[in-house]
């Protein structure tokens, strides 16, 4: 009898590959990353060179360069008219005339600490700073896909909370790596993380920093938690209600006070870096921010859907309104959800970072498409909950995957034909999405069967 059927026959598992064939495979595997890497920074510095001054980080990047080398404060008027002039190629008018969209750039109409994180790339040069801001936001949506896919699975053993409880793993590699891969697919052609690729904001970077501390939550790393959802505050009209929200519904709930010394303890620390960027910034930013609203005219999407569908005279009478009473809603259900279990722990709490994203992306000004790419926390989860139920079936999930593809390929030229109206379609569809999905979401369980609440994986 041949060696292969003695083996089968056995039953014993087939010979292991020969380690030759193992190296090729690893150094192929190797090559074409290098390559694929290769070839992002290429086409990335390309991008850069076509942007030019047109990238939404000359104004950090010019006020932070004039705050290290000057040591001019980075609300200076002069910084606003050296970005001025660094995109329009001409100083803007002496009379001062700066209310026409023609005639006007934005400023540092940031928080000064903000300039510490553009701090290592404003010595570069600007194209040089733009090719790495928009690798780091690549890496950002990358990093995100992936701790997205950690799925939580409990284990017996000593919590880090201390309180006793199980502590939370992710789940097999294989599965990961699977749901890695079209989750990539999906957020690589979504128009909102498109968007925000090419223009270079914030967004991606906070989306990072929001999914690590959903994760972390789920881990029950709560010091390591609050030091993100801290550093999140880059951009704080991101995270407005993840903040609040994640510490109130994480009271008295095991390691809370991690959490908030962690949270709280950050914050202190960007507003202190602030007063040393800018010893007046308070003044100063609430004054650029002032110009931004009267130039741009920020709206929410509620605000924005009203003006679409309800006369003008409706429009400013329920807009405020409605804002107030969604915000209060997802509050509510976060001080419901401490008082039923206040003691279910942190994993419980990491729910909420969705809902809170949801509510901050139709409620809070301004609506961008490239800050719409939060919305792939609850993208995400509601993909998971349809990729359950449908295996539970067994029944593909590819057709999923197609119809999401092709709403973003209908969906993008939306934001050429009509670049603000377009800016409320995803948050809806997302929205929709979620809510609709929010009962086929598995069950967070102990090894002892007690139930932890609803959780979208």
């Amino acid at each position: 009898m041949p060696q292969v059927d003695r083996v089968e026959a056995a039953g014993a598992t087939p010979p292991p590959r020969r380690p030759q064939r193992l190296i090729v495979e690893r150094l192929a595997a190797v090559t074409f990353l290098v390559a694929a890497l290769a070839l992002d920074v290429w086409g990335t510095w390309q991008l850069s060179q076509h942007l030019g001054a047109h990238t939404d980080l000359l104004p950090r990047w010019y006020g932070t360069r004039a705050w290290i080398l000057e040591g001019r404060s980075v609300y200076e008027p002069e910084v606003k008219a050296g970005v001025f002039e660094a995109m329009h190629g001409r100083p803007p008018r002496s009379d001062g005339t700066a209310s026409e969209l023609d005639d006007f750039a934005f400023g540092f109409t940031y928080p000064p600490y903000v300039a510490l994180v553009i701090a290592p790339l404003a010595v570069l040069p600007l194209p040089v700073a733009t090719t790495l801001w928009l690798l780091i936001g690549q890496a950002s949506l990358l990093a995100a896909c992936r701790l997205l896919t950690w799925f939580p699975s409990f284990t017996p053993g000593p919590s880090p909370t201390g309180k006793g409880e199980s502590r939370s793993v992710r789940m097999g590699s294989s599965l990961a790596s699977r749901h890695f891969r079209w989750l990539v697919l999906v957020a690589v052609l979504w128009p909102p993380a498109l968007a925000n690729l090419i223009f270079g904001q914030f967004a991606a970077l906070v989306l990072f920093l929001l999914v690590a501390v959903r994760s972390l939550l789920l881990k029950e790393r709560p010091l390591l938690a609050g030091l993100c959802l801290a550093a999140a505050v880059v951009k704080p009209q991101l995270v407005v209600l993840a903040v609040p929200l994640l510490l109130v519904a994480a009271w008295r709930r095991p390691g809370w006070r991690r959490l908030w010394l962690g949270c709280l303890g950050g914050i202190t620390l960007l507003l202190a870096a602030g007063f040393a960027v800018a010893p007046d910034w308070l003044a100063a930013w609430g004054e650029e921010t002032e110009v931004y609203a009267r130039v741009a005219a920020p709206v929410s999407a509620v605000g924005l859907l009203l003006r679409l569908t309800l006369p003008a005279d409706w429009t400013g009478f329920l807009t405020l309104p409605l804002q107030i009473g969604m915000i209060a809603l997802v509050t509510w259900g976060a001080l419901l959800l401490v008082r039923q279990r206040p003691g279910a722990g942190l994993p419980e709490v990491a729910g909420l970072v969705a809902p809170a994203i949801i509510a901050t992306s139709l409620a809070i000004p301004p609506l961008y498409e490239w800050n719409s790419v939060l919305l792939l926390v609850p993208l995400a989860e509601a993909l998971f909950a349809i990729q359950q139920r449908l295996a539970q079936a067994q029944r593909p999930f590819w057709p999923i995957i197609v119809v999401v593809l092709l709403l973003s390929a209908v969906t993008a030229p939306l934001a050429l034909a009509y670049p603000s109206q377009s800016r409320v379609v995803w948050p809806l569809l997302v929205t929709a999405a979620w809510l609709a999905t929010r009962r086929l979401a598995p069950r967070l369980t102990h090894p002892d069967g007690r139930h932890r609440g609803r959780f979208q994986s």
